[in-house]
């Protein structure tokens, strides 16, 4: 093809896309969604949309359901307090943050301080030779996840450190959604201040120091002493009225010699009643299960006793009930109806954590094959919207003993476990806390001398639903 035939091709090509172009920027915009209309409410189980479903809960309480239409502006920030203008490396130095957002959706913030989600977080910052260690920010999210960064204020770092550093960490308990256990570990720094390393001076160690009593606060306002690193904390009762609810919790440990150390952790909790509303548009049921495993009675029976209720302030009504049934080797039963009062005693859910209580039973004898029996309930709120809920009850594995567990044999692992007891107060200690405590030197004075070899026992079937376990 010759050059004046290409060129006459680009011309007509640049045309053509030039009368796309202004054809499609003069179509006329996409219907909107209908107008609302005075039906009924949708049954329980209608698509998203469907005639008679609100569009949006009430404007006062904040919540906007679904994927906003336009993404929304960043979050301002308002405020960082720092604490303290001037603290030892490795101090804690409390920082707080406030902000808001430019289209009311502030239900929908969340905070990231040095990394860790919290609106206060106890930052602790390191120094070298060249100054302080990392690069330190913070993070405000909005709905969407449309953010606001800003670097952390500068404060002083002082060339020193604590002798002992109290750290608090939070993790919800198995088979819960609102119960925490949460410890506190002691330890020394590692770090050297920056004006003394190239002289190669290394900290004295610490002063003896027993503890003899913890003392937390959760920060919710509820209190609780201990005698050991560990307290387990319900923050079931937490409002649903914003995507996360963050708590400061700090613990004093009082020594033996009178001496107290402090320290602070932050809890960021998303709030699964107020995420299903105002993400999902459907009010969740909360579920609460007693005893939280289930246990097989003398009769062979499983019994649970289940509590369900919800964060509305009228009653919801529960106008269908499921249970399907799945079997030890994978199978499925076919969902069946149930009936709502039978399985409920009631057809309604009244309003606040009280709610209402109902028991299912697994018969391991009669149903020896059955794993799990799930029930899943549907309704509709006073306002129309759909509600919804499911709960379990199961099989438990078989309890350990000596012929279905594997025998400790490493008798440096038997100390360990005895010290990792000892420490959380507890009568048995998973993999999972025996690494931790590994972490945080809990036994770094542990020394078991040499015995004579021993031949550990043949593998046996171990059941791996749970976790393993140590008693």
């Amino acid at each position: 093809m010759s050059r004046r035939s290409l060129r006459i091709l680009a011309i007509v090509v640049a045309l053509g896309a030039l009368v796309l172009l202004v054809f499609w920027r003069r179509r006329p915009p996409p219907p909107g969604p209908p107008a609302a209309a005075a039906t009924e409410p949708a049954a329980a189980g209608e698509p998203r949309g469907a005639p008679g479903r609100p569009a949006v809960p009430p404007p006062s309480e904040g919540l906007i359901a679904g994927a906003p239409a336009t993404p929304d502006p960043p979050p301002i920030i308002d405020d960082i307090i720092v604490e303290k203008p001037s603290v030892c490396a490795g101090e804690e130095n409390l920082i707080t943050v406030k902000a808001h957002t430019e289209n009311n959706t502030n239900e929908h913030l969340h905070y990231v301080i040095d990394g860790e989600l919290g609106q206060s977080y106890p930052v602790r910052l390191w120094k070298n030779a060249t100054g302080i260690i990392g690069k330190h920010a913070i993070q405000v999210f909005g709905r969407g996840n449309t953010a606001t960064s800003v670097p952390l204020p500068k404060y002083e770092v002082r060339d020193c450190e604590p002798q002992r550093i109290v750290t608090v960490t939070g993790k919800v308990r198995p088979n819960t959604w609102s119960e925490f256990r949460i410890t506190a570990a002691l330890s020394s720094p590692l770090g050297i201040p920056p004006a003394n390393a190239e002289k190669g001076w290394r900290p004295p160690p610490p002063p003896p120091f027993e503890p003899v009593r913890y003392v937390w606060t959760f920060g919710d306002g509820q209190t609780a002493t201990t005698a050991v690193p560990a307290v387990e904390h319900s923050y079931e009762d937490r409002p649903q009225t914003t995507l996360y609810s963050y708590y400061l919790v700090q613990v004093d440990v009082h020594g033996r010699d009178g001496q107290v150390l402090s320290g602070r952790g932050s809890l960021a909790l998303i709030n699964p009643a107020f995420e299903a509303l105002a993400v999902k548009g459907t009010v969740a049921l909360m579920i609460a299960l007693t005893p939280r495993f289930p246990q097989v009675g003398p009769d062979g029976k499983v019994v649970q006793q289940v509590r369900l209720w919800h964060h509305r302030p009228q009653d919801v009504t529960i106008e269908r009930a499921t249970v399907t049934r799945h079997f030890k080797e994978g199978a499925e039963h076919p969902t069946e109806e149930v009936n709502v009062a039978g399985l409920l005693g009631t057809t309604m859910i009244p309003p606040g954590p009280a709610g209402i209580s109902t028991r299912v039973t697994l018969d391991t004898v009669t149903e020896s094959g059955v794993f799990s029996v799930t029930y899943r309930l549907a309704g509709k709120s006073a306002e129309g919207w759909p509600v919804s809920g499911s709960f379990s009850v199961m099989q438990p594995p078989p309890r350990p003993t000596r012929e279905n567990s594997r025998p400790v044999v490493d008798p440096l692992l038997k100390e360990k476990i005895i010290r990792a007891r000892q420490i959380l107060g507890q009568d048995t200690v998973s993999d999972e806390d025996l690494w931790r405590l590994q972490r945080e030197g809990a036994f770094a004075d542990l020394v078991v001398p040499p015995g004579p070899p021993v031949t550990p026992p043949p593998p046996v079937p171990v059941d791996r639903t749970r976790p393993p376990t140590h008693r």
